[in-house]
């Protein structure tokens, strides 16, 4: 999913010609047995709401081919 960089878009290096995809992560802590989904512009590691610790996420799947259209 990729999509030529939009005017003014802070979500990826300047000289990068595309845009960098917007992604819903879902995550889940079995430490506190919570589950939760963020919007991020890649598929990265959150915080559990209720411990603190990094948390990979369990899917992550592309939700819009420029993240400035979301975040």
């Amino acid at each position: 999913m990729t999509s030529p960089k939009q005017p003014g878009c802070k979500h990826q290096w300047p000289d990068e010609p595309n845009c960098q995809p917007a992604f819903l992560n879902s995550y889940h802590c079995d430490n506190c047995d919570v589950s939760w989904e963020d919007e991020w512009s890649c598929g990265c590691d959150d915080e559990c709401p209720e411990c603190g610790i990094a948390i990979s996420p369990e899917k992550s799947e592309p939700i819009a081919p420029c993240a400035c259209e979301r975040l």
